[in-house]
């Protein structure tokens, strides 16, 4: 009889431990098979992460003498380039001085000497003991070498297609470079201001809604004229024309309200625009970047 109460004690002892063992497992809310995986999977993760950057290093070792290296001696602005961006980081993450007192003093300095023969620079940047002294070392900004790493991986983005970030590359680093050299060459010819002509467009026409891409059309000096003497705009959202909208009137540059106003029936408008329309130009479909329209409808 005895034996069986202490079988029944040791059964009853055996359930309570199990309970208790779900219990402290659902307060945990993580299952300890499921903490074991996960530990040893953070470890391999990290292991493989580790094997990458080692084998990323090993590639560019590679890459360095067998490809950077050639092109260097074959193209020579490279070593230039090359050279100008270690300067920048160097200047960037070892500050002196906070950033904007930084562009102030480079600024004035850059006026000072203009004309004057500059210093010559090393090709180099030393990365000795000498050169990496403590004091250069106590200046480094981490912070700032993030951002520059970052600045740098988004120039790059676009040439390197690099999906979501290429967009934003080229409306940020390239898109703004080529426009403004088209806006001052165009001042350049017009006397300091932006071209205002008076043109008949007949219709506009969207030709990306994703990228609220527009094209409009029309003749250079009547209603009607023969296709190789037709004048064409094209509207486009730009940082750059953002910013010319907000200095010149005060709103921001909205791609759908410039276009929207050319009505789809022979129109005489008034249009502000920048670049060429010379035949080469629309052979290679570049074609002038209209800023601002007025139009009046033609009365029958």
């Amino acid at each position: 009889m005895s034996d069986n109460n202490n079988e029944q004690n040791g059964d009853d002892l055996l359930k309570r431990i199990k309970r208790l063992g779900i219990q402290t497992k659902k307060r945990k809310n993580v299952p300890v098979e499921d903490s074991d995986f996960s530990v040893a999977e953070l470890q391999r993760d990290l292991s493989l992460v580790a094997k990458t950057i080692l084998h990323i290093k090993d590639g560019f070792l590679w890459i360095a003498p067998k490809i950077i290296r050639p092109l260097i001696r074959i193209l020579p602005f490279l070593k230039n380039i090359w050279q100008f961006y270690k300067r920048l980081w160097r200047w960037f993450c070892y500050p002196e001085r906070k950033l904007y007192k930084e562009i102030y003093f480079q600024v004035s300095n850059f006026f000072k000497t203009f004309g004057q023969k500059s210093p010559e620079v090393t090709d180099s940047i030393n990365t000795d003991d000498e050169a990496e002294s403590e004091k250069e070392l106590a200046r480094f900004s981490r912070g700032r070498a993030g951002v520059f790493i970052c600045l740098t991986f988004l120039v790059f983005a676009w040439p390197l297609r690099v999906p979501y970030l290429k967009d934003i590359s080229y409306a940020t680093c390239y898109e703004p470079v080529y426009d403004s050299v088209r806006i001052a060459a165009n001042m350049l010819l017009h006397g300091g201001k932006i071209r205002v002509e008076t043109v008949y467009l007949n219709g506009k026409n969207e030709l990306s809604a994703e990228d609220n891409y527009w094209s409009i059309n029309g003749c250079e000096d009547k209603v009607e004229c023969p296709p190789e003497d037709a004048v064409y705009f094209r509207v486009k959202p730009s940082l750059v024309h953002f910013i010319w909208s907000i200095v010149t009137k005060g709103l921001p540059f909205i791609a759908d309200d410039v276009a929207g106003v050319v009505p789809n029936v022979p129109s005489q408008c008034r249009v502000k625009s920048y670049g060429s329309r010379w035949r080469l130009m629309k052979w290679m479909q570049s074609y002038p970047i209209a800023l601002d329209v007025k139009c009046e409808m033609l009365k029958r």
